[in-house]
């Protein structure tokens, strides 16, 4: 009995190790070329583009700030905001957007999938690193949000650490986030606004991250805006009080000395429900 069974045993052995090294030459050379229903991780750093920057400030104008704010500014430019790095307090101080419907209609239909980055375009002395901000007690608070970035490759700009500036956590993930709500809101219906938000470093002494870095901003403040109807700045102290006061853009200009749309004159304050 057992020679009749030698010949098919040593056939299904000959079989299995062909199986085996079918299986092992396919795991090697990687999954077939085709497309994927699965999103590729945002684990790439992405360039800047200044020829981005018009499409997001009103007329092309930059916000106008006093000029001790002004010096050592850097531009950087992607497609869904512009911002400006200081060199001295490592943030941006501004950074700038344009919503419109179809804009917010695309962000809410995309997937937060990204992570924060160094913003490559700066020298290292003189941007934000990821570091700075481990153990720091503060948010990685955007300026120009992610949930206003139509699509992924806008998503995966905004979390630049060029459009990033340490956020009281409460702040950030409260009254700001509705704030933030309300002006997408506001563009769905309205179909046009234009933003601007930015920081304030007020007093004589501010406080940095723990390595001494990266400045704390004292206040946030973001100003919204539509062509002919008015303009509104929201202010927010850079803690967990969850106050926001509302200002006009004359009043705001008043009391910093920044005009965030330097080509408006319109006084008339927006109202923003």
């Amino acid at each position: 009995m057992p020679g009749r069974f030698r010949l098919p045993l040593i056939l299904l052995l000959i079989l299995l190790a062909v199986l085996a090294w079918v299986a092992w030459h396919q795991q090697a050379a990687g999954p077939a070329a085709g497309p994927s229903l699965l999103p590729v991780p945002d684990i790439e750093p992405v360039a800047a583009s200044q020829a981005a920057c018009g499409r997001n400030l009103y007329q092309g104008a930059q916000p106008h700030l006093p000029d001790k704010m002004a010096s050592g500014l850097t531009l950087v430019c992607y497609q869904g905001y512009a911002s400006a790095s200081s060199a001295i307090t490592r943030t941006p101080l501004w950074s700038a957007e344009h919503l419109t419907a179809r804009r917010i209609e695309l962000a809410r239909a995309t997937e937060r999938t990204s992570a924060f980055f160094p913003e490559p375009s700066l020298n290292p002395e003189s941007r934000g690193e990821l570091i700075d901000y481990r153990r720091s007690g503060f948010d990685r608070g955007h300026l120009s949000p992610s949930g206003d970035m139509p699509g992924h490759e806008a998503q995966r700009e905004s979390f630049s650490l060029a459009n990033i500036a340490p956020q009281n956590s409460e702040l950030n993930r409260g009254p700001w986030a509705d704030l933030e709500s309300r002006l997408r809101d506001y563009a769905m219906a309205q179909g046009d606004l234009w933003v601007v938000t930015g920081v304030l470093f007020q007093g004589e002494r501010i406080n940095t991250t723990p390595d001494g870095r990266v400045m704390v901003p004292t206040s946030f403040w973001k100003a919204a805006m539509v062509p002919g109807k008015g303009g509104v700045v929201f202010l927010a102290p850079n803690d967990d009080s969850g106050t926001i006061q509302t200002l006009s853009l004359g009043e705001f200009a008043e009391r910093t000395g920044i005009m965030p749309f330097p080509r408006i004159h319109d006084t008339a304050r927006l109202e923003v429900d």
